[in-house]
């Protein structure tokens, strides 16, 4: 090319814009223009060859060449190895991960820091690592959104699901249907604090009790609950037991009232009184302290 052609700094620059690898014809000073270079590398990747050597360490020239590379074989080996480059460039594409080179590829802390850059680098992972309980945990602390390529087992770990929910609360989307419905239940209301009996009954709409009448009784005749959890599942959990992993039922609709036949702790076993769901069953009136029942 002309002399003065290639230290035309509006010409190159056209030049590039069309054809990246036109730097190689560029004057000297132009092949060290940070944005000449980086128009020329965001065209063709290939470019990174005629850029000025120092310009090889700035970092959105070296991440456009990374991500424009179709290949690891396209990749300049010291690219590959650059670990900080590859991480960040990793918060644009999870395709850096595949261009790093094998050793960065197989470390487990390389690993775990791509994936909490980017949760689709999980597709990349062998699958066990998706089901290793430690690796996983660690991950959705960084990055609560990878829960949704976890292993469906880990999904339903209570521990793993809150660390990821606390970090992004949409990671709930993808937790077991149970423990969507728990960590998507309303808050439970405030304890309340101790009453004296004459206090409950009064609590179960009773100011006074009749002549012969027991507190137990008025109780009893108030023990009715309304269904307030579980609305966007279709219902709360009704099991045939007790035991809160006894077989499922059909599920109870936001709404029904039941009728309190026995409670042990947060475990309330019911008759329905009006709505959709089971006639009859075991319930949880609070779980992970929010509410699924409350006194109608």
């Amino acid at each position: 090319a002309d002399q003065a052609l290639r230290g035309d700094r509006e010409v190159v620059q056209a030049a590039v814009e069309q054809n990246g690898r036109a730097l190689e014809f560029a004057s000297p000073e132009l092949r060290a223009d940070r944005d000449v270079a980086l128009a020329a590398v965001q065209r063709d990747s290939g470019a990174l060859d005629f850029a000025a050597e120092e310009l090889h360490r700035d970092q959105d020239i070296a991440s456009a060449a990374l991500l424009g590379s179709l290949s690891p074989d396209q990749v300049a080996p010291g690219l590959r190895s650059n670990r900080e480059l590859l991480l960040a460039a990793m918060r644009r594409s999870a395709i850096a991960f595949e261009l790093a080179s094998d050793e960065l590829r197989s470390d487990r802390l390389f690993q775990l820091a791509a994936v909490q850059r980017n949760a689709l680098v999980l597709e990349m992972l062998p699958r066990e690592l998706r089901a290793d309980r430690d690796f996983m945990l660690q991950v959705v602390k960084g990055n609560g959104f990878a829960l949704k390529y976890a292993a469906p087992e880990l999904r339903a770990q209570r521990e793993l699901v809150t660390a990821a929910v606390s970090q992004d609360g949409r990671a709930v989307e993808y937790a077991s249907y149970e423990l969507r419905e728990e960590l998507s239940a309303p808050p439970a209301p405030a304890p309340e604090t101790a009453m004296q009996p004459e206090a409950a009954c009064r609590d179960g709409g009773r100011s006074e009790l009749s002549a012969g009448e027991s507190c137990a009784q008025v109780q009893a005749e108030a023990a009715i609950w309304e269904v307030v959890g579980g609305g966007a599942l279709g219902g709360i959990v009704v099991r045939k037991g007790e035991d809160p992993l006894s077989e499922a039922m059909l599920r109870l609709a936001q709404g029904a009232t039941v009728r309190e036949l026995k409670r042990v702790g947060e475990r309330l076993q019911f008759e329905k009184l009006s709505g959709e769901g089971p006639e009859a069953g075991w319930v949880s009136i609070a779980v992970n302290g929010k509410a699924m029942l409350k006194r109608a």
